[in-house]
């Protein structure tokens, strides 16, 4: 007879977490891709008529993002911490919140008469494709992600940063990097529920 047994609390936990990392990974990037919409209406790309409202949305979504992001990766953290991962995950996170910290302040500005600081769009770039390339790397120390994500993941934001190091027009994709997070997030609500662990008798 095959019987299915419960998962033991620790494997719980860590299903548990990764399946909360995923679910804000992915709902981050989600929230940016609606914020790049707005973005576009309130620049003209689209035929749509721009507004206080679509300008208020734009950059309360934008903030929110990547609040949501940095949320997800800080239970990343603690997934890749418990993999074995012991320095990666937290440069990564510490990269990400300062990134983070920027480019909310240059929300914050470009809603404001001040209008948006350009470098604080160039510091958010360089500080988010950071942190990805220190997540990666973490990755493929620990077995929380399979170990092809990780090489393409540094593949991607490594290409970008040094893309932005030549910089060939003025202008840069902010949320490029945002790419290799929702990779990580897919990749860990796939394998973010708990298994079961079945016996023969």
């Amino acid at each position: 007879m095959t019987t299915a047994q419960a998962a033991r609390p620790g494997q719980q936990t860590s299903d548990g977490a990764r399946t909360a990392s995923g679910s804000l990974l992915v709902t981050g990037f989600a929230v940016l891709m609606v914020q790049v919409v707005l973005f576009a209406i309130n620049e003209g790309w689209l035929p749509i008529a721009a507004s206080v409202e679509t300008r208020r949305w734009d950059a309360a979504l934008a903030c929110a993002g990547v609040t949501v992001t940095l949320m997800g990766l800080a239970v990343f953290e603690t997934v890749l911490s418990r993999a074995g991962d012991a320095v990666g995950g937290r440069i990564g996170l510490v990269a990400y919140g300062l990134a983070a910290g920027a480019w909310v302040v240059g929300q914050a500005l470009e809603y404001t008469a001040a209008g948006f600081v350009a470098p604080l769009g160039y510091y958010f770039i360089v500080a988010s494709g950071v942190s990805v390339l220190a997540f990666a790397t973490a990755a493929l120390r620990t077995s929380a992600l399979p170990r092809w994500a990780g090489w393409v993941a540094l593949a991607w934001s490594g290409s970008w940063l040094i893309r932005f190091a030549f910089p060939l027009d003025t202008f840069a994709p902010p949320y490029v990097h945002q790419a290799a997070l929702l990779l990580f997030g897919v990749l860990l609500l796939r394998g973010g529920r708990p298994r079961p662990v079945t016996t023969s008798s």
